[in-house]
């Protein structure tokens, strides 16, 4: 959209910057630098723009290289190269199951008895379990089968699992 010349409206976050090192300077006009800040979703274009401001100029990102997010490093990636020469026994092998990416959110296995149930986006009571929040995210299991993402709900006065993305 900016490219169209239209203006991007982006909300003020709070976000932290824990770590913001220059690692190259060329021709005094690019700068190559490294960002560490507190979540995803920080706007690295507007982070430069606000820089080039700070230093009375104007300022815009021309490049881009996510290096981790969450526990997912650059480091520990497959090109798409390597992935299309392995077999399916190889591909198996090295694809994580999605849930990895969710560690974020809360662990809850429910009876093996409430799984079609659940799958089937039907709501269920989360009986005994007192320690959950309203909205909270869960990593949703049966079986240790991991069904997808759901959150906590209040349904007939009762704190209630709603699946909210369904991966089987």
């Amino acid at each position: 959209m900016a490219r169209e010349g239209k203006v991007v409206e982006r909300k003020p976050r709070n976000i932290s910057i824990y770590e913001l090192n220059v690692m190259e300077i060329k021709d005094n006009k690019k700068i190559k630098f490294y960002v560490k800040c507190s979540r995803g979703g920080t706007y690295i274009r507007t982070l430069c723009h606000d820089i080039g401001l700070d230093l009375g100029t104007y300022g815009y990102m021309s490049d881009l290289i996510r290096v981790g997010v969450g526990d997912f490093k650059i480091q520990e990636s497959l090109t798409m190269e390597y992935l299309s020469s392995l077999n399916k026994e190889e591909l198996e092998d090295v694809i994580l199951p999605i849930d990895k990416a969710l560690k974020s959110f809360n662990k809850i296995v429910m009876p093996a008895k409430l799984h079609n149930k659940i799958k089937n986006g039907v709501v269920v009571p989360l009986e005994g379990k007192t320690n959950l929040n309203i909205d909270d995210k869960l990593r949703v299991y049966c079986d240790n089968d991991f069904i997808g993402i759901g959150r906590v709900i209040y349904k007939d006065n009762l704190k209630s699992l709603k699946m909210d993305k369904v991966f089987i």
